[in-house]
C-alpha cells in the first residue's frame, strides 16, 4: 500500500497518479493500492481530506473510512472521519455523490453541491443540511471553522492544527455546541 500522510500540526497536498489533487489536514493519512488508476480508484481514509478528482468515468473514484463511503466520477469535496471525533462529514462542492453510510445498512443517497452530512457516530444517524461549503474547507487556508459543532471534536481539532494536547476540566462542557474561527498560524 502507498500511504501519505500529515501529521499533527502540518497539512500537506498531492497529486495522484490519476491528477486528483488532495489535501490532507492535520492527523491524517490516505493509503492505496500500487495500481491506483489504472482498474480502481480506491482511497482509505482516516482523518480529513479535500478531494478535486480527476473526471474518469470508466473507473469510479471511491474514498472509504472506518464509518463512510463516498463514490464519485468527477467532483470536489471535503470528507473529515477522524477516530477521535463524534461526528463524521462529508460536505459537497461541487458535481454529485453517491454517500454511504457504512454503519447503517442500505443507509446510501445522492448529494448535491452545497449539501452537508453529518453522521453521528454512537447513533449511526445520518443529518443532511445546506452550508456555504466554502465554509468545510477553510482548513485548506490555515484557518479553522466551527458550526454547530460538539466541543469535544472542536479541541480534537485544535489539538490536531497545533499539535498541542487540551485538557477538558469540566466534562459537563462536553454536551454544548460551538460556533467560531481560529486562524490556524496563529498562536
Amino acid at each position: 500500500m502507498v500511504r501519505i500522510e500529515a501529521p499533527a500540526g502540518s497539512k500537506t497536498n498531492v497529486t495522484l497518479p490519476d491528477g486528483t489533487k488532495v489535501w490532507l489536514n492535520a492527523g491524517s493519512y490516505i493509503s492505496y493500492t500500487p495500481q491506483f488508476g489504472i482498474k480502481e480508484r480506491e482511497i482509505s481514509l482516516c482523518g480529513e481530506a479535500y478531494f478535486d478528482v480527476a473526471h474518469n468515468k470508466e473507473v469510479p473514484f471511491l474514498v472509504k473510512s472506518e464509518t463512510m463511503q463516498v463514490k464519485v466520477l468527477g467532483t470536489k469535496f471535503d470528507f473529515r472521519d477522524y477516530p477521535s471525533d463524534k461526528n463524521a462529514m462529508v460536505t459537497l462542492s461541487e458535481g454529485k455523490v453517491n454517500l454511504t453510510n457504512l454503519l447503517s445498512e442500505g443507509d446510501s443517497f445522492i448529494m448535491l453541491p452545497s449539501d452537508q452530512v453529518i453522521l453521528n457516530k454512537a447513533e449511526k444517524s445520518i443529518q443532511k443540511r445546506r452550508i456555504a461549503s466554502r465554509e468545510a474547507i477553510r482548513w485548506t487556508e490555515n484557518s479553522l471553522y466551527f458550526d454547530e459543532e460538539p466541543l469535544r471534536d472542536v479541541l480534537n481539532a485544535l489539538e490536531r492544527s497545533y499539535n498541542v494536547e487540551i485538557a477538558l476540566q469540566n466534562e459537563a462542557l462536553d454536551t454544548l455546541k460551538f460556533y467560531g474561527a481560529f486562524k490556524v498560524d496563529e498562536n
